[in-house]
Formats: C-alpha cells, sequence, structure tokens
C-alpha cells in the first residue's frame, strides 16, 4: 500500500474508505462501533502522526499474533492482510 503522503487526497480518501470497509467485514458488528473507531484513529494520527497512533501486533512487533491472524484468515484475504502488515512495519520502522 502507498504512503497516504503521496497520493493525491481523492485516493487517499477511497485507501482509507476501503480500510474501513475491509475492518467491517473483518470485525462482527463492526459497523455500530466502526464510526467511533474510525473517528478515533483519524484524531490519532491528526494529533501523534501515523506511526505513534499505530496500536496492534504489528506495532508491538508481536509476530506471533501476526501469524495467528494469517493462520486464522482464509487464503484468499492473506494478500491484503500481508500487504496490510508491509506498510504497518514500514510505518513503525519509519522506512517509506
Amino acid at each position: 500500500m502507498p504512503s497516504l503522503r503521496i497520493v493525491g487526497p481523492g485516493r487517499a480518501g477511497t485507501a482509507l474508505a476501503t480500510a474501513v470497509g475491509g475492518a467491517e467485514w473483518t470485525i462482527h458488528d463492526a459497523r455500530p462501533r466502526g464510526g467511533d473507531l474510525v473517528r478515533a484513529t483519524v484524531d490519532n494520527v491528526a494529533e501523534m502522526g501515523a506511526a505513534a497512533a499505530l496500536t496492534g501486533p504489528v506495532a508491538c512487533e508481536d509476530w506471533d499474533t501476526v501469524e495467528r491472524h494469517r493462520a486464522a484468515l482464509p487464503t484468499d484475504e492473506l494478500e491484503a492482510y500481508d500487504a496490510m502488515v508491509r506498510a504497518a512495519r514500514r510505518l513503525v520502522e519509519g522506512t517509506p
């Protein structure tokens, strides 16, 4: 996934909407709570920057959990998950 810093605002919005849509599929009953999560995440990114706002197993370098996530996913979702992990890892490492 390209860095949102290098894409135009329209494409950044598309990337965000796609990521939120993926989360809605992944989290049971995400829609009612999803908006709050997205708003809090966007607020945290605006306040702290994306790398500092990142949470979860990649931010904590908990690769065992990442592997458990991969094992639980259907095979047709692995490519997208792996791309997200690579992008999150670049944020954590500070590499474009």
